[in-house]
């Protein structure tokens, strides 16, 4: 009777984890516009729309699995390989650069460098996808200043949950 009762407890766990980061995926379908009304932990944001303005004009549909925008924009900064495989060692050199917040770029180097990127994404989702929902999570749980809308206040409160349970 007890080993049922603990195999129980077990499985319940591991079920409402596993739809706790599901839920997160939430955060991204469709991401938010807006929501964050300042966040200065990205330094150059203009510049590095200019940059990356041909990967985001680039004619035809965006299929997400196949990642094309993604890997478009990890070869415009220089953190893909030559075979399109995400290159983690350029990707930190590139997030270094980019994230101006000590604590964040810790929490970002933990948590999406050298984490499980499984946890962003479902196992059809490119490794590029993977680390920018991470990347994405990460910087809007430091967001400084949140619009009052009532969908954005759920959004707060998602991000800050699924801060910290991925």
């Amino acid at each position: 009777m007890y080993r049922f009762v603990i195999l129980s407890v077990v499985v319940v766990s591991a079920l409402a984890d596993d739809m706790d980061i599901r839920e997160c995926g939430r955060i991204f379908h469709p991401p938010p516009p807006g929501c964050c009304k300042e966040n200065n932990v990205v330094k150059n944001k203009e510049m590095l729309a200019d940059e990356l303005k041909e990967c985001f004009d680039a004619p035809g549909p965006k299929d997400p699995v196949k990642c094309e925008l993604d890997l478009c924009i990890a070869k415009k900064r220089g953190f893909a390989t030559d075979d399109g495989k995400l290159d983690l060692k350029k990707f930190e050199e590139v997030i270094s650069k980019d994230v101006t917040d000590k604590d964040v770029l810790d929490e970002i180097k933990t948590k999406c460098i050298n984490g499980d990127l499984n946890n962003y994404g479902p196992p059809d989702f490119c490794d590029f996808i993977k680390i920018k929902h991470c990347v994405t999570l990460h910087l809007m749980n430091q967001c400084s200043e949140w619009s009052d809308d009532d969908k954005c206040q759920k959004v707060k409160e998602l991000v800050g949950k699924c801060a910290k349970i991925i």
